[in-house]
């Protein structure tokens, strides 16, 4: 009886931890494309600003976009702007550039319900709760602005409608300290429909 008593607590341990998985059908796709806007070149690791552009340099990368549910539509989009060209004259000491993504199917999580997309460590729990954005949020900008630029791999919440259905995913990002590179490296999504799905998953 003793011996029970003491793999008992384990047991539980361990139904506990294999209910994560348990009918759980998670979609991944690998992308792996890097999207840069390079105006000139510098050293992207620097924390010293980029220069300013010269007259007829790149303003931006344009959209790029991506089909996460493999159905053959895009659903999201992604570019990097140069902001000298929409706000005019920004001060040397700031970088110019902004790193932003659109969703075309797909809603984005933006707690700070200002346009800054969440940037997720893994495991964080994506689900209905928060709030979601079906317009552009930025990634990075100048600043410091925004909670991808500089900080590693991280993660978005995405939200793909259905129909009626809603379906709860990541995109693993990767944006410079710069903003002049972004890093769309996979994909993931419940295929469960309304269920949480955890970032990395």
């Amino acid at each position: 009886m003793k011996t029970f008593s003491n793999i008992f607590p384990i047991l539980i341990l361990i139904v506990m931890f294999s209910c994560k998985g348990e009918d759980r059908s998670i979609v991944h796709r690998n992308f792996n494309s890097e999207i840069i806007l390079n105006r000139q070149q510098f050293d992207t690791t620097s924390i010293s600003p980029i220069p300013c552009p010269e007259l007829g340099e790149l303003i931006g990368t344009g959209e790029i976009t991506f089909d996460i549910s493999g159905d053959g539509t895009n659903d999201i989009a992604f570019e990097i702007i140069d902001l000298h060209y929409y706000n005019g004259t920004m001060p040397d000491t700031l970088d110019s550039l902004a790193v932003r993504a659109r969703g075309i199917t797909v809603d984005i999580l933006d707690n700070s319900t200002y346009g800054y997309a969440d940037a997720l460590t893994q495991d964080a729990s994506i689900g209905g709760s928060g709030n979601w954005s079906g317009n552009t949020v930025v990634l990075g900008t100048f600043a410091g602005a925004g909670q991808f630029n500089g900080h590693g791999e991280k993660y978005m919440g995405i939200k793909l409608k259905e129909g009626s259905n809603l379906f709860f995913g990541w995109v693993k990002l990767y944006c410079s300290v710069h903003n002049d590179t972004l890093k769309v490296i996979s994909i993931g999504y419940n295929e469960s429909a309304g269920d949480e799905v955890f970032a990395g998953e």
